[in-house]
């Protein structure tokens, strides 16, 4: 996963998904292509950083996802440290799932 992307993932029972899209996306433009994919799980990071500044892909995300009950799962990578709120059910730290395998 680039600096400034979300990493889209749909899974059906004879296909799978992936699709890279571009950070600078508002969460309505990005909310578009997770209900075109059905997607089901989102990557991302808790900021990206662009021009020296912190860009808030975690908080775009949740306001993307909000209510769309095909995404289970929100993996979170730390870039910046910065502080993000985490759905205890929906949510996942990346760093913890990097440690399982």
């Amino acid at each position: 996963m680039g600096h400034s992307t979300h990493t889209l993932h749909t899974h059906t029972p004879h296909t799978h998904t992936h699709s890279v899209v571009f950070a600078g996306f508002s969460a309505e433009s990005l909310r578009a292509r997770i209900l075109d994919g059905g997607v089901s799980v989102v990557v991302t990071a808790d900021e990206g950083v662009r021009g020296g500044r912190g860009i808030p892909l975690k908080a775009v995300v949740d306001e993307a996802v909000d209510g769309v009950e095909s995404v289970k799962r929100v993996f979170v990578a730390t870039r910046t440290g910065s502080k993000v709120k985490m759905d205890p059910i929906r949510d996942v730290p990346l760093e913890e799932v990097a440690q399982c395998v």
